[in-house]
This record gives C-alpha cells, sequence and structure tokens, in this order.
C-alpha cells in the first residue's frame, strides 16, 4: 500500500510542475493562431471571439502567476482562472450554436460596442477589437470550426484548472498538517 502512494506522490509533484506550463503554452498557441488568422487571413474577431480571446488571455496570466505564488495562493488563482476559462468556453459553446444556427443573432451592434468599449479592449486593440459576424462561417481548420477549437481547448483547460486546484489545495494541506 506504501508503494502506492509513493507513486501517487510522484505523479502528484510531476503534475502540479507540468500543468502551468500546458496551460501557459496553450494559451499562447491559441493567442498566437488567432492573431494570425486575424491580420494575415483577415478572419475578423467577432464580439463572441473577442470573449474567448479575454479567456485566452486569463488562461495564460493565471498559469503565469501560478507558476511564480506559492501553493496556497496558486490554488486559489487556479481556481479562479478556472472559473474565467469556464465562462470563456461557455461563450465560445454559445458560438458554436451561433453557427449551427445561423438565425440566431449575437446582438453584434450592442454587443460589439459594449466590447470595444471595455478598457482592456482599448489597451489591446490589435488583440481584441471585434470587427467581425459572429454568424461568419470560416473554412474548417483540421476538419473542424474554430469556435469548435476554442470550445473543446477552454473546457480541457478548465479541467486541467480544477484538477491543478485540487492537488495544490492537497499540497497546502499536506505541509499545514505535517507543521502541527
Amino acid at each position: 500500500m506504501q508503494f502506492q502512494f509513493l507513486k501517487w506522490r510522484r505523479l502528484d509533484s510531476y503534475l502540479i510542475q507540468i500543468v502551468p506550463w500546458v496551460l501557459l503554452f496553450t494559451g499562447l498557441i491559441s493567442l498566437t493562431v488567432a492573431l494570425f488568422l486575424q491580420h494575415f487571413l483577415q478572419w475578423y474577431p467577432c464580439p463572441l471571439c473577442v470573449l474567448q480571446r479575454l479567456g485566452f488571455l486569463a488562461l495564460v496570466v493565471g498559469a503565469l502567476l501560478i507558476l511564480r505564488l506559492s501553493s496556497g495562493w496558486s490554488a486559489l488563482v487556479a481556481f479562479l482562472t478556472g472559473l474565467a476559462s469556464a465562462a470563456a468556453a461557455a461563450v465560445a459553446w454559445h458560438h458554436v450554436v451561433v453557427l449551427a444556427n445561423p438565425s440566431v443573432i449575437c446582438g453584434i451592434d450592442p454587443l460589439e460596442t459594449k466590447i470595444n468599449e471595455l478598457w482592456v479592449v482599448q489597451q489591446l486593440p490589435w488583440l481584441l477589437r471585434a470587427d467581425g459576424l459572429c454568424a461568419t462561417p470560416y473554412p474548417p481548420i483540421a476538419g473542424y470550426e474554430l469556435p469548435v477549437w476554442s470550445a473543446m481547448i477552454l473546457s480541457g483547460s478548465v479541467l486541467l484548472l480544477f484538477l491543478l486546484a485540487v492537488l495544490l489545495w492537497c499540497k497546502r494541506k499536506a505541509c499545514c498538517n505535517a507543521e502541527k
């Protein structure tokens, strides 16, 4: 029984070290692809795309903070980043529904103007400015439309973030209990 515990401890430690890096590179690659599609292929982001990009940006910032902070604060940051990624994943899945049912309106005028007025959008217009239509059909990438990829990546990130939050919290509790 002790042998299994030692194996779990190694896996636990390995996951705590590798998952933040996986999340960081996933977010950076996703944002890089989005910028490439926007600036080189003229696939302009719609308001829903901008909200998904904010989720990826939160993923990158959260992963950097997790790598930098102690395990107690990292668990909190992982949980909060998981919530932000879950919201972005919900937006991405809604975008998939909008593309499947073009009659669904994403609210281009009011939503676009509200998003473009956000402080963070005004600071990073080359990354976050909404100029496109939500129902614009673009060619699929590897068989899936871009919002499907975004939804799958963000949903996977949510699972990894909540797993990481639990592992970090358990590590913190084990350290606290060892001190007593």
